[in-house]
């Protein structure tokens, strides 16, 4: 049974076997756009047959909360998948553009010794129950990731 339910599934699923087929597919960026973006049309346009224009701009416009670089990171999936059933001649539908990328400058924050103390002290004082897999795990991680990050000048970004 498909995990997909809105009109554009006949669109979505081809896409993700080409994408796997051609060792190109993302579970997490792909995935999760694509799952949003069929969820968007199954609620918006419950009784739509095909997939429309309407929907493609609904989703892929950007919204108040984002800026071009997230709005491009949520609807390049969409893009990808409408290009792929344009050459395939399976839709009539264009793609969105896409935002230019704005570059972004991060200002690091210099803690002070007092904050890196207490940082440090809430990591070592996380919580060991309820004795779930997770939570000793995650009490066990944190302190270890956190010291790495800071000793090596590793940045997550």
């Amino acid at each position: 049974m498909s995990r997909y339910i809105s009109a554009a599934t006949p669109l979505i699923e081809p896409f993700i076997a080409y994408r796997k087929a051609s060792e190109r597919w993302n579970d997490v960026s792909y995935g999760r756009s694509l799952v949003g973006f069929d969820r968007f049309c199954a609620k918006n346009y419950p009784g739509a047959e095909t997939l429309t224009q309407e929907m493609v701009d609904g989703w892929c416009s950007r919204r108040e909360s984002e800026c071009n670089n997230s709005c491009a990171s949520r609807i390049y999936a969409i893009v990808s998948m409408i290009r792929y059933a344009q050459t395939r001649e399976l839709t009539t539908v264009n793609p969105p553009s896409v935002p230019k990328h704005t570059p972004k400058s991060y200002i690091p924050h210099a803690f002070a010794e007092i904050e890196l103390a207490n940082f440090f002290a809430a990591c070592d004082d996380l919580p060991s129950s309820p004795r779930k897999t997770e939570v000793v795990s995650r009490k066990i991680t944190v302190p270890v990731f956190f010291r790495l990050l800071y000793s090596s000048g590793i940045r997550t970004t």
